[in-house]
This record gives C-alpha cells, sequence and structure tokens, in this order.
C-alpha cells in the first residue's frame, strides 16, 4: 500500500515534533519554515519563531518566500533586523537552530539543538 504522504512531508512532521512550545527557534523558508509552522498549529502555539532578517515571533499566515518576506514579520512582537535576531539567537537561552540541507544525493540532515538527524529520500 503506498503512503498519502511524500519523503518531505514526513521530514517536516517529524521535525515539528521536535519544537517545544514556549521555546525559540531560528528557521530559513522552506522545510525549516514548515516545520515550525505546523508545530505552532498543533503541538506548540507558544513556539517563538525568528528569521535571521528580524521577524520575531510572528504568527506566520502563510508559507514566505524568502527571510525576509513581510509575511515573516506579521503579528510579530517585533520587527527588527539582522543584528538584533542573531543576538537573540546567540545561544544559552534554550534557542534552536533548525534548518535543511542537502549532503549527498537523496539524503537530507535536519539539525536541531541535540541532534543531527539523517532521513533518505
Amino acid at each position: 500500500m503506498a503512503a498519502d504522504f511524500n519523503t518531505m512531508e514526513l521530514m517536516i512532521c517529524v521535525a515539528a515534533r521536535y519544537l517545544e512550545d514556549g521555546k525559540t527557534v531560528a528557521v530559513g523558508t522552506g522545510a525549516p519554515c514548515a516545520a515550525a509552522m505546523l508545530a505552532q498549529k498543533t503541538g506548540a502555539p507558544s513556539l517563538v519563531v525568528i528569521f535571521e532578517a528580524g521577524g520575531l515571533a510572528p504568527q506566520l499566515p502563510e508559507m514566505p518566500i524568502s527571510v525576509g518576506d513581510s509575511r515573516t514579520f506579521y503579528r510579530a512582537v517585533m520587527a527588527a533586523g539582522m543584528v538584533d535576531a542573531m543576538i537573540v539567537t546567540r545561544g544559552g537561552d534554550g534557542s534552536t537552530g533548525l534548518g535543511a540541507v542537502l549532503v549527498p544525493p537523496g539524503v537530507v540532515l535536519i539539525i536541531g539543538a541535540s541532534a543531527a538527524t539523517l532521513m533518505s529520500t
């Protein structure tokens, strides 16, 4: 029987489950942003999302196309700049960085605060 989801959708759901309510996460666009959005809408409504362009704690209405997209500032606690965003995420306060990069063809590495997970595509 074929799955009703693809590997990318599975990866986004798994990453969303790792994001804890009340914690802070710095995300980029694409899959990391989708994971943060899913986490906010399911088990972590108080997740604080930070974008490097300065959007701090937005309530994302839809997927932004870049970290500087105006949607990354929607209902944000603060519209800051890159320096302020980096200061907030410099660590020591329970912050998490969530990103995705292609490693070899067909493998995606998701890096979180405490572990790196490899998922084959």
